[in-house]
């Protein structure tokens, strides 16, 4: 499978790179780009409001972290069962989002202050991170 971004210009797309399909009938499918999740979220993650609620509440991080997406990212399917999607699912935007809601939720529930991303320099994450 390859996918690629590409842009549309005047409602055409150039995709290169397809020889070993040639001659084969393929499939093409066109979403909207999203942005993908970045590293420094991801890191900020699991080393800040994560670690940080999970010695809180007295859970392990990976603990924690089910509890958070639970908590915040649960949705119910159209058969009535109850969905949690991984949070590398998530774009960038709706990562933003995330950290903000678990930022006003343990600082009004738990009355834990939550360091925003941009409070954290990000040597500090990689080492809480690492931890």
């Amino acid at each position: 499978m390859i996918s690629q971004q590409h842009t549309v210009t005047g409602g055409r797309v150039t995709v290169t790179g397809l020889d070993r399909y040639e001659g084969r009938a393929v499939d093409v499918v066109v979403k909207l780009h999203r942005a993908a999740m970045s590293s420094p979220q991801l890191k900020y993650w699991w080393a800040v409001p994560v670690a940080i609620l999970a010695e809180h509440c007295g859970y392990d991080r990976d603990e924690m972290h089910v509890a958070i997406k639970y908590k915040f990212l649960r949705t119910v399917d159209q058969n009535g069962l109850e969905v949690v999607p991984s949070i590398r699912s998530l774009d960038t935007a709706a990562m933003a989002r995330l950290i903000d809601d678990v930022r006003r939720w343990a600082l009004t529930d738990l009355g834990v202050d939550v360091p925003a991303p941009n409070e954290v320099p990000l040597e500090q994450m990689e080492l809480m991170y690492n931890d």
